[in-house]
C-alpha cells in the first residue's frame, strides 16, 4: 500500500482545522435566517484554498495580516498561495519592504527560509533559523516533511519529536510524529503518538488513516478497513483512504466492495496511478480482463509502472493465441 505524504505540509496545522458555522434560531415561519459567513481566520482561509477558491482565500489572508502581521499561519498560507500562483518575486519584494521593521525581523527570516525554491536550500536555511531560535515551532515543524522527502527519517523523527516537545497538546504534531515513526518501522512508538492524536481530536481523518496503515502493516486487515472507513466518513474526498480500504477489503475477499473503493479513489483523484493499478488487479480477479486492461493503461498514463508479470498474464488471458515475444537479444 502506498503511504500518503505527511499531511498539509504546505500550510501546517491550519490546513487541518475546520471552521464552525453557527446558525441562528428558527423563525416563527419555520425558516432559518441566512447563515452568517464564517469568521475570518487562517483556518477558514485554508478551507477555501483546499476547496479551490484560492482568490477568496488570499483576500481573507490579506485582511487578517493587515490587522495582525505576526499571524504565522496566515503568513505561511499567503506564502503558499502566492508561490503556487507564480508570484514569488512579488512576495519577496513585500518582505524586503518590511526589513526596517524590527518587530518583523525574526518572522521575515523564517519566511525567507521557507520561501527557498530548492528543498536542500530550504532545509539548510530553516536549520539556520532553528539554530538562532531553538523554540521556533514553525521552523522545526517545516523541517519534518523536508527530511522525510529526502529519505532522512532519522532527522525527520528528531525534528518531529522537537515539535511535539514544543507543542505536546497539538494533535497535528502527534499525528506527524506517528507517521514518521510508522515510516521508520517503529510501530509501537507510532501507535502511542497516533492514539494521543485521536485522544486530542477523536475524529481526526489523517490520524485514523495512519492508524489504519499501522493495523494493515500488522496484518489486521479488518481493523484497518474499519479505520479507513472512519477516515472516509470524516473526509469523503480522502482518495488514499478509499484506495487502502479497497486493498484491505480485497484481502478479506470482498471483491465487489474492493472494486467500488478503487473506483471511488480514481474518481476523486484521476491521476492516482497506484489506485488504477489496484483496480486492474481487482478486476482481473473478477475475470473482467478487458476492464483490467483499461485500468492498467490508465495506471501507465498516470506514470505508474505496473508489474511486467501481471501484464504478461493479463495479455495471455486476452490474446491466448498470440505468440510470446522472443526474449531481448535473441
Amino acid at each position: 500500500m502506498r503511504r500518503l505524504p505527511l499531511p498539509c505540509r504546505s500550510c501546517g496545522a491550519a490546513m487541518l482545522l475546520a471552521a464552525l458555522c453557527l446558525h441562528g434560531p428558527v423563525l416563527d415561519g419555520g425558516e432559518r435566517p441566512p447563515a452568517a459567513p464564517p469568521p475570518a481566520s487562517a483556518a477558514e482561509a485554508a478551507r477555501l484554498a483546499t476547496a479551490g477558491r484560492q482568490g477568496e482565500a488570499l483576500a481573507m489572508v490579506e485582511k487578517l495580516l493587515a490587522a495582525s502581521p505576526q499571524d504565522v499561519p496566515a503568513q505561511r498560507l499567503r506564502q503558499d498561495l502566492m508561490i503556487s500562483s507564480g508570484r514569488r518575486d512579488e512576495l519577496l519584494a513585500a518582505y524586503a519592504r518590511e526589513d526596517g521593521n524590527p518587530t518583523m525581523r525574526a518572522l521575515l527570516r523564517y519566511l525567507r527560509a521557507r520561501a527557498e525554491t530548492a528543498p536542500e536550500k530550504r532545509r539548510a536555511e530553516l536549520e539556520r533559523v532553528t539554530a538562532l531560535e531553538p523554540r521556533n515551532f514553525w521552523a522545526v515543524y517545516d523541517l519534518v516533511p523536508l527530511c522525510t522527502a529526502a529519505g532522512d527519517l532519522k532527522a525527520a523523527e528528531r525534528w518531529a519529536t522537537a515539535a511535539r516537545d514544543l507543542r505536546p497538546g497539538d494533535p497535528d504534531v502527534r499525528n506527524v510524529l506517528g507517521d514518521v515513526c510508522l515510516q521508520a518501522g517503529k510501530l509501537k512508538e507510532a501507535e502511542v503518538e497516533l492514539a494521543e492524536a485521536l485522544r486530542l481530536r477523536p475524529k481526526f481523518p489523517q490520524a485514523l488513516y495512519n492508524l489504519g496503515l499501522l493495523r494493515a502493516a500488522a496484518g489486521k486487515a479488518k481493523d484497518a478497513a474499519d479505520l479507513f472507513a472512519r477516515a472516509i466518513e470524516e473526509s469523503p474526498g480522502f482518495a488514499e483512504a478509499w484506495n487502502n480500504r479497497g486493498h484491505c477489503l480485497a484481502k478479506l475477499d470482498q471483491a465487489d466492495e474492493s472494486v467500488a473503493c478503487y473506483r471511488k479513489a480514481v474518481e476523486l483523484k484521476p491521476d492516482y496511478g497506484v489506485a488504477w493499478n489496484n483496480l486492474a488487479v481487482a478486476l482481473y480477479r473478477k475475470s473482467d480482463f478487458w476492464g483490467a486492461w483499461a485500468a492498467l493503461e490508465k495506471a501507465e498514463k498516470c506514470g505508474y509502472t505496473p508489474s511486467e508479470s501481471f501484464k504478461r498474464v493479463l495479455s495471455k488471458k486476452l490474446f491466448p493465441d498470440k505468440a510470446p515475444a522472443p526474449p531481448a537479444g535473441k
